[in-house]
């Protein structure tokens, strides 16, 4: 059974993967492709970044990764603690996800008071997640510029910044800037960290909002181009709602392969759900035979009152539990402990 623990991951991903590269896909999923060669943003990328693009396109042929926001800073009943790596998702079915999503917002700006200590917080458990082997997401919350440390080591993270800009609520959303305007803010943003601050660590993801009925037309709204954007994602949240989720999932694929580019969903789940089939019946079912590298759920906020309902993933308790253990047992699902080298460059897939 692939889900069992054969060792455990400590200072750095050992030199061992439950898979070779590009090794044959799981049962009802395309045979494998020719070599392909993908395209980087950022052509001085570390090698593990470059690393990490072939792989995540290889691996959504395979099965696609889990993810949760904030899985190592907050649970239902616990915060950050230095001490250990807490994790809803370990308490539940003993591994973590493949897939870390943070928010980059208390390093850019001074809004909030424990900025210092978040991002303390914040950098251990992007090491914690990195030495594990595991995919670091980020997005940024960032305050609008005109109102208002480091690991020794560039770690590769997937960046989305300015995502679900096909809505009005953000400062960059569809109502408050041009199209030209948000074109121009995401290049900008790009050749800055790139070409000024040279950071070349950075994988490029467009994360556009998909809360509906959607075609490959939504998904490409205000695209800033081929050459800024190394990871197309959607952020889709639709309830309960399998045949939005499942035209959505396809339209993301169809842009996938039509750029070349790998797709995920990188934020969706059903706030407060109680459903105890949601990870077999919302989840798994209309990813199967997807080509997609990862689904992520939003966070599960801290409420040890159990009186608010602002969470987004299973934890321990909760009426889905035996389900997520289900989907965690499931070939095509990808935890922690099942992935591959993310960070080692793969035979069949080339970096341009």
């Amino acid at each position: 059974m692939k889900k069992n623990v054969l060792f455990n991951f400590v200072v750095f991903v050992v030199a061992l993967s439950c898979f070779t590269n590009c090794s044959p896909e799981n049962d009802g999923l395309p045979a494998s492709e020719d070599p392909v060669t993908l395209s980087i943003v950022d052509k001085q990328a570390t090698s593990e970044t470059k690393a990490l693009l072939a792989n995540l396109w290889d691996i959504q042929k395979k099965g696609f990764m889990f993810g949760h926001h904030a899985d190592f800073y907050m649970g239902r009943d616990w915060l950050y603690d230095k001490t250990k790596t807490q994790s809803d998702t370990y308490n539940v079915c003993g591994d973590y996800p493949g897939v870390l999503g943070i928010d980059f917002a208390k390093m850019i700006d001074d809004r909030y008071s424990d900025s210092k200590e978040h991002n303390e917080k914040l950098r251990d458990c992007c090491l914690d997640a990195y030495r594990r082997g595991m995919v670091i997401l980020a997005c940024i919350h960032i305050n609008n510029p005109l109102t208002g440390g480091d690991g020794g080591e560039l770690i590769p993270i997937i960046f989305r910044p300015f995502h679900e800009h096909t809505d009005p609520w953000s400062w960059w959303g569809s109502t408050c800037t041009t199209e030209k305007e948000y074109i121009s803010l995401w290049r900008f943003t790009v050749e800055y960290l790139r070409d000024i601050k040279g950071v070349h660590n950075f994988l490029y993801a467009i994360s556009p909002d998909m809360n509906k009925m959607g075609d490959d037309s939504d998904i490409l709204y205000r695209y800033p181009g081929d050459n800024y954007v190394d990871f197309i994602g959607i952020d889709s949240y639709v309830g309960l709602n399998n045949n939005i989720f499942v035209n959505n999932l396809k339209a993301l694929v169809r842009v996938s392969k039509s750029k070349l580019k790998p797709c995920g969903v990188t934020e969706t789940g059903v706030e407060g759900f109680q459903a105890s089939d949601y990870w077999s019946t919302n989840i798994l079912a209309p990813l199967t035979g997807r080509q997609i590298s990862m689904v992520v759920t939003w966070t599960n906020e801290y409420g040890p009152s159990d009186l608010g309902n602002h969470y987004f993933s299973v934890f321990p308790g909760h009426p889905s539990e035996k389900d997520f253990i289900k989907f965690f047992n499931n070939d095509l699902t990808f935890f922690c402990n099942d992935l591959p080298q993310m960070y080692e460059m793969l035979d069949c897939v080339s970096i341009d």
